[in-house]
């Protein structure tokens, strides 16, 4: 039965909460009304029990009875579970209601509640299996609503925790400390869903994963243990980071955060050793998933430090490109070009202008930055500048929350064109992106190869740029390189000048490691559906089909992420057809 409810609970997720989440307020309301009725009924029956509110009798039992004390604070993990959950709530709820609804309702109910299966168990030890069932009062009437009351009552508690985990997700892409992965934002789809995220492939981990320990471990003590180390965990780090919030963001005085750590910090690391026991009867688990996480997220997020220092130094200025487009071929029609980050000039951009010595008329700059900020106002979610109007530069950034990573390049463009973008009325912007790859140098360190060998595997397996930025697949081109210049190479270049005004040296490469770029036009382009019709608007919008210095174009399109379809196929140069290898050796 709960392998059976937790599939139809999870595989319910992808249709959004909006028809149940308008009974969920009242339903709590009623559920912790009734825990706190059946806890005053109890302490109507033992006034006394009131007296454990007392600390000292904490430390009287701690003296009297260390070993048992010690068991016992191990337990009372479980007591503030779901506490932490309260955090992954401020993506859909302001400060002010959580608190209020929580100190002046759900706490004292449950203290109360807690305070009623005491006074029960002092007058009846042998209930100490399952108190809260027990307290309840045998009447049919009441002990069989309260039974369901609390099956619902996990549900719903359920369903917070998943649409927690799913939002803390989401909002570590937003913040680019996890691998991107498809999110589907369901606000603005139905009523009830605003600040609603949905993760397909994480809730197929969900399912597998709690299905899985369902039927391994099969009794919730088990899963208790689990429980409490990863809150205690949980509740142990978030006080080192309020500490280094106090310290660093708020510049409070050293004297008050330590006053801060005696006070809470000591006690959490308390409970989180007394924890440390259930991790041989099972909560090893927790820590591995943890573990794996972390190795995910550090994966990524060092990977991809690494790669924007890197191309930071390649990266052009606005002057540049304005001088830089002066002395090149111009062809008609609008690309967006589509960066990495906050970067003023695409790296892509500087990519295409080295290899096909080629820009188009309409040049947009389009990054998309993530605020600190859960949400941001409409008015301020797209920015939109004319560098040059004359050589038709322009920039489009678009911002967005970690509670809202919405991102719609087609609707930016769009208002961009009434704030001055020139284009015609029936003009569709082709849209360029690049893609980086990373491969270790010979005089890497092991470890550097695990874990870019790893981002090399994540890479491949998570959302590329066009997913992130929803770009249409009809009108897109991803730049993938074949080929990477080795680092010897690299600093021989970096001594060397080039003529060419969008061509910059490596004035500062020092990385073991090669960061796999274009380097001739015989680049990799990676497209979806219509590639062929799209590589040929793109081509003769760049006049590639003009005579030019090189003999031939071969490109290769991948239809397909992971394994690559490789198709070849031939352009006109030099007003010849150049056939590729396999075309010649089908011929021969």
């Amino acid at each position: 039965m709960s392998c059976i409810t937790l599939f139809l609970l999870l595989f319910s997720q992808r249709y959004g909460t909006s028809r149940m989440i308008k009974f969920y307020g009242p339903f709590m309301v009623t559920w912790f009304l009734a825990i706190l009725l059946i806890g005053c009924y109890n302490i109507a029956r033992y006034p006394a029990i009131f007296q454990v509110l007392s600390p000292h009798w904490i430390f009287k039992f701690a003296v009297e009875s260390p070993g048992r004390a010690w068991d016992v604070l191990g337990g009372c993990a479980l007591s503030v579970a779901g506490v932490e959950a309260m955090y992954a709530d401020l993506g859909h709820f302001k400060t002010i209601p959580i608190r209020v609804s929580f100190l002046c309702f759900v706490y004292p109910a449950l203290i109360l509640n807690y305070l009623g299966q005491g006074a029960y168990l002092i007058e009846r030890p042998e209930a100490y299996a399952n108190p809260f069932f027990f307290s309840v009062p045998q009447v049919p009437y009441i002990k069989w609503p309260v039974l369901v009351l609390a099956t619902l009552a996990a549900i719903i508690a359920a369903q917070a925790t998943i649409s927690g985990t799913f939002t803390m997700i989401d909002q570590g892409m937003s913040l680019h400390t996890f691998p991107n992965l498809k999110a589907v934002h369901l606000s603005g789809t139905k009523p009830g869903d605003e600040g609603s995220v949905y993760i397909p492939a994480f809730n197929n981990v969900l399912i597998v994963g709690t299905i899985t320990f369902v039927l391994v471990f099969q009794n919730s003590e088990t899963l208790a243990n689990f429980s409490g180390i990863a809150i205690s965990i949980c509740i142990v780090i978030t006080g080192i980071f309020y500490m280094l919030v106090l310290r660093y963001t708020w510049h409070r005085p050293l004297t008050h955060i330590l006053a801060f750590g005696l006070l809470f910090l000591t006690f959490d690391i308390v409970l989180f050793l007394s924890t440390i026991r259930k991790v041989a009867s099972g909560g090893w688990v927790v820590l591995a998933i943890a573990f794996l996480l972390f190795t995910i997220m550090y994966t990524h997020y060092a990977t991809t430090l690494e790669i924007n220092d890197y191309l930071r130094d390649e990266l052009l200025s606005l002057t540049e490109l304005r001088s830089g487009v002066k002395m090149m071929h111009r062809t008609g029609g609008t690309i967006v070009f589509v960066g990495n980050g906050d970067e003023d000039v695409p790296h892509v951009l500087n990519l295409c202008a080295r290899r096909l010595n080629s820009l188009p008329m309409g040049i947009v700059c389009m990054s998309a930055v993530s605020s600190s900020a859960p949400f941001i106002a409409d008015e301020e979610r797209i920015v939109f500048r004319t560098i040059d109007a004359a050589a038709g530069i322009y920039r489009l950034v678009i911002s967005y929350g970690y509670a809202e990573r919405s991102i719609d390049a087609i609707a930016a463009v769009n208002r961009a064109r009434k704030r001055g973008l020139r284009m015609a009325p029936d003009e569709k912007p082709s849209f360029l992106v690049g893609k980086e790859m990373i491969k270790s140098a010979p005089e890497s360190r092991i470890w550097q190869r695990i874990r870019r060998a790893l981002y090399d595997v994540l890479d491949r397996n998570t959302m590329g740029k066009i997913e992130y930025f929803n770009l249409p697949p009809e009108d897109t081109l991803e730049w993938l390189p074949d080929q990477y210049t080795t680092v010897e190479e690299k600093r021989h270049t970096r001594n060397s000048q080039t003529p060419d005004i969008l061509h910059k040296n490596f004035s500062h490469f020092d990385y073991p490691f090669h960061l796999i770029t274009a380097s001739n036009v015989s680049s990799l382009w990676r497209q979806v559906p219509n590639t062929h019709i799209l590589w040929t608007r793109f081509a003769q919008n760049m006049k590639l089909l003009q005579p030019s210095p090189a003999n031939m174009f071969s490109t290769i399109l991948s239809i397909e992420r992971i394994p690559y379809r490789v198709v070849k196929e031939t352009f006109y140069t030099d007003q010849k057809a150049v056939k590729t290898p396999t075309q010649a050796k089908s011929s021969a």
